[in-house]
């Protein structure tokens, strides 16, 4: 079976360069082993300054015996360009984007594409497992980060993360990742669901893995509590954007009373040891986001 060319992009930073070097290192196996063509694309959102170290660190790699690459500066800082720069210089139809934080499976790609074709749909997205420190608390453990689990192979889906996703840009709906959400996350979200509405098939691959290293700063209940209503915060953002919302009133209402009845079940799941403790936490805090203005940006500045 011939295999499509595809372009893998992923957005980084000056502040994570060392583990974008062992990020480097973790992805050449899967564009060694992936049969058709590869292009790699990467994005510094730290300036021209940054990009010319991320090209040294690329260059330093085996990657350049499995691709090309191209490695372009951002100096927005704003994920949603970042992504969209990533587009526009994608030699090939088919776009996988990773995070630079991750890790993928050998046949990651080749899973992805075969999920795509087939389904014969625009998108697939496959789970992020995060890997946590062994003193990570136990609820956090228990999260599903980015709503990984109880998916099977070609279930059709109606949103994902950019943390691991194929699209084909030829069956993309309108414009791409909206910048207004470039600073507080959201845009994959805000880009799923337009693609959802315009009828754009989207799939998911469980054999298309990749792994996520969770940092001792952000597997503390107090990161993971702020991470979970400033996503609460956006979604209501992104909702009332999209008109999804009739009444501000009922809405706030009916959050308020979601995050009081699974605030109660998360806490009593928690103090019993019980592995769903962090599904009904993190629907907690999400539901206070919903109603308790959160300003924080998940992207400082460079």
């Amino acid at each position: 079976m011939n295999y499509p060319p595809i372009t893998v992009g992923v957005l980084t930073h000056n502040g994570s360069f060392v583990n974008f070097s062992s990020f480097l290192t973790e992805l050449s196996p899967a564009l060694e082993c992936y049969p058709g063509r590869c292009q790699l694309v990467v994005v510094n959102n730290s300036g021209e300054a940054a990009a010319a170290d991320t090209r040294k660190a690329v260059s330093s790699t085996s990657i350049n015996q499995h691709c090309n690459y191209t490695v372009v500066a951002s100096t927005k800082n704003n994920i949603a360009l970042g992504r969209n720069i990533i587009f526009d210089n994608a030699e090939h139809d088919l776009i996988a984007l990773i995070d630079d934080d991750e890790f993928p499976t050998p046949a990651w790609l080749t899973n992805l594409v075969d999920t795509l074709r087939s389904n014969a749909c625009g998108i697939v997205a496959g789970p992020a497992y995060p890997l946590y420190l062994f003193d990570t608390p136990q609820w956090i453990r228990s999260l599903d980060l980015h709503n990984a689990l109880g998916k099977r192979t070609g279930d059709a889906i109606q949103i994902c993360p950019t943390a691991n996703v194929l699209i084909d840009k030829t069956r993309v709906a309108g414009s791409l990742f909206n910048i207004e959400y470039g600073r507080t996350g959201g845009e994959d979200s805000e880009f799923f669901l337009r693609q959802y509405d315009a009828n754009v098939d989207m799939r998911w691959s469980n054999e298309a893995a990749v792994y996520e290293y969770i940092p001792k700063a952000k597997s503390t209940s107090r990161y993971m509590i702020k991470r979970c209503i400033l996503q609460g915060t956006v979604d209501r953002r992104i909702l009332t954007a999209r008109g999804d919302i009739p009444s501000q009133s009922i809405f706030i209402m009916r959050s308020t009373a979601i995050f009081g009845v699974s605030l109660l079940l998360g806490g009593a799941l928690w103090i019993a040891g019980h592995q769903r403790s962090g599904h009904w936490l993190k629907r907690a805090f999400r539901n206070l986001g919903h109603f308790l203005s959160v300003k924080a940006e998940l992207y400082p500045h460079a």
